[in-house]
């Protein structure tokens, strides 16, 4: 007080404001806060789905005769089928399937030529929750599909399904690939 008395003495008034400037800005931050707190709810983005329309991926073919190894990756692409008669043919075949594709080859042969693989179908049960399925591979002849080959314990995580099966053409081949099919993002 007695610096008061001083300050004023000498015509000059020292007031201390830093502390009534921080509490109107704190008293203006609350009210700021309260006026935009109901009016924007923040978004939260939509889980990624697989879209089913195509896939990229590969087979790898293994067999060993006589000496002679045929050990061939092949790259493959496929497109899914909704209808026509490739798709009836494979409907009729696996009618618990819920997807069919063609699947084409990125070569018409392997193995030195010995081996044919040209377009073939695939025939599939994805689980709604992903995880374990059925896939069947066929091949088509005069508008009869043929199956090659099974494997009822597909991996599928919703991106990457993997698969392995066995077939004869005049020796036992085995058989791995992958399809990867997109995610993406609903709108």
């Amino acid at each position: 007080m007695l610096a008061l008395l001083f300050a004023c003495e000498t015509g000059t008034v020292v007031v201390d404001n830093a502390e009534e400037e921080k509490d109107d800005t704190a008293i203006a931050d609350d009210t700021a806060s309260d006026d935009t707190a109901g009016d924007s709810a923040e978004e939260v983005p939509a889980e990624p789905v697989t879209d089913y329309s195509a896939y990229t991926g590969y087979r790898h073919f293994y067999a060993e005769v006589w000496g002679y190894a045929c050990d061939t990756t092949v790259e493959e692409t496929g497109t899914e089928l909704t209808e026509g008669g490739a798709y009836e043919a494979l409907a009729a075949e696996c009618p618990s399937c819920t997807n069919f594709y063609e699947n084409v080859p990125g070569v018409d042969s392997i193995c030195d030529g010995y081996l044919p693989i040209g377009t073939s179908y695939r025939a599939i049960l994805f689980t709604e929750a992903g995880g374990v399925a059925t896939f069947y591979s066929y091949s088509e002849d005069s508008g009869t599909v043929e199956i090659i080959g099974a494997d009822n314990g597909l991996e599928f995580d919703g991106e990457t399904a993997a698969f392995d099966y066995t077939f004869n053409y005049y020796v036992d081949f085995e058989v791995t690939g992958e399809m990867y099919f997109e995610m993406t993002t609903p709108e």
